[in-house]
Order: structure tokens, then C-alpha cells, then sequence
């Protein structure tokens, strides 16, 4: 694994560069095929903050965190209270003083940008309003066991144009893999390179940090006018 990857969060897609999303998908090609990984977590409590429901995202991490050595804690939204009871910054100071990290699946994503603006610890993006990273770092997996590659590879793309798709087009800039852009047709998106760019290494969702490269901007632009079309769309349905 990069050592450029240690202590830092995972928000968004666009917080990985290339080359340390290729690094991720190695380390994770590696595990699914039976390399012991050792126990780099041995000692560390992570809390994982699950305002939503979750089945996969919870099973998934307290099973990768137990195998790595550390120890889980799962908090749940009547425990948390998360903007009720306490501020998402209060939770998040409380947590890092007796965890050392936190994954959180929350409603919103400005939620998780205060909790890691307020966490001394790495905090990771286990599902927001805005992006699944986990979900398309996954899917990324799967697509280069399929097509050998993720360069180049052709993604089509059908449903809301929600978190999921938010951070597939990120996936679509980094990786090169031509993936959804919106069509004139009601029901499918046209496979389509988001940018030629080979490489675009931002610090985080550019309406969220607005410290993003051009091209990543558009890309932002481009995934919120998908997603109120996709909602226009459904309203008008309904």
C-alpha cells in the first residue's frame, strides 16, 4: 500500500490520485486471493457511525477491520443522535479522543466534512448524500477483473443519478475509464470518456473544497445537472 494513503481521509473519490487507486485494487486483488495481509490494525478501536441502515458496509468493514487486527465499534443513529443530541463536530471531537479513526455512513455529506475537519484521525466515507467511494473502489475491482483493465474500459451506467454515479464519474477522470455521461435518451446514459485528461489529482469534491483542477469542476458540474434531471425526471413520473 502507498504510504502516501497513511493517515489520511477518504472522502471522496477525487481524494486518490491514479496511481494510489491502482495501489488500493492491487492490495485488494491480493487479499481476495488469499494474501495474508498481517494485522496493520493490531491495537487501533475504529468507531463506525451508521446513521443509515447498512447490511454489506457494515459486514464488510467489521470483518476487514477484525482480519486487520483492530476492533470495530458500531454506533447507530438512535445511539448517535447525530445533529440532535450533539453537533456532528461534538460527536466526531468525542469519538477522537477514544478512537483511532472513524467511518461514517451518513444523510449528508457537509455532516462529513465537519466531523473530519473536527477529528484529529482519518475519517472514511462509508456512503453520504454525495459520494460512495468504498462502493466504486469495489466496482473498479470488478471491472478490472472483468476487462483486465480500467483504462479504457467501457462503464454504462443506468439508475439515479445519485452518490453512486457522483463518484463513478470522479472514477471516469482518474482512471480514464469511459464511463456515464447524460443523453438525450430517457432511460440510458451513452458510455463517454468524462475527460481526456489520464490524471486529475484534486483534494476533495469541487463544490465541497473548491480547490479542485478545471477539469474535476466540470466534472461536478456535470454530476449535479444528472442528478436534478435524473430527479426532475422521477418527479415527473410520479
Amino acid at each position: 500500500m502507498s504510504s502516501t494513503l497513511v493517515g489520511r481521509d477518504l472522502l471522496s473519490l477525487s481524494d486518490l490520485s491514479a496511481s494510489e487507486i491502482t495501489a488500493i485494487l492491487d492490495l485488494a486483488a491480493a487479499a481476495k486471493a488469499g494474501t495474508d495481509l498481517g494485522r496493520p490494525l493490531e491495537g487501533l478501536t475504529l468507531a463506525l457511525i451508521f446513521q443509515r441502515p447498512s447490511n454489506r458496509t457494515r459486514v464488510s468493514f467489521e470483518v476487514a477491520i477484525h482480519r486487520l487486527g483492530g476492533h470495530p465499534i458500531a454506533l447507530f443513529n438512535p445511539e448517535v443522535q447525530l445533529g440532535e443530541r450533539e453537533s456532528a463536530a461534538d460527536i466526531s471531537r468525542i469519538l477522537d479522543r477514544y478512537a483511532d479513526g472513524i467511518v461514517a455512513r451518513l444523510v449528508s455529506h457537509r455532516d462529513l466534512l465537519t466531523i473530519a475537519g473536527a477529528a484529529r484521525s482519518p475519517v472514511v466515507n462509508a456512503l453520504t448524500d454525495a459520494e460512495h467511494p468504498c462502493q466504486v473502489l469495489a466496482d473498479l475491482l470488478t471491472v478490472r477483473e472483468a476487462c483486465g483493465r480500467t483504462s479504457g474500459a467501457r462503464v454504462t451506467y443506468i439508475g439515479d443519478g445519485n452518490n453512486v454515479c457522483a463518484s463513478w464519474i470522479y472514477a471516469a477522470a482518474i482512471c480514464c475509464v469511459r464511463a456515464p455521461h447524460p443523453s438525450r435518451s430517457r432511460t440510458t446514459w451513452t458510455p463517454h470518456c468524462a475527460t481526456p485528461t489520464s490524471c486529475i489529482r484534486t483534494s476533495g469534491p469541487a463544490w465541497a473544497r473548491r480547490r479542485s483542477s478545471s477539469g474535476v469542476e466540470r466534472i461536478s458540474l456535470a454530476c449535479r445537472s444528472t442528478t436534478l434531471s435524473w430527479h426532475a425526471r422521477l418527479e415527473a413520473r410520479g
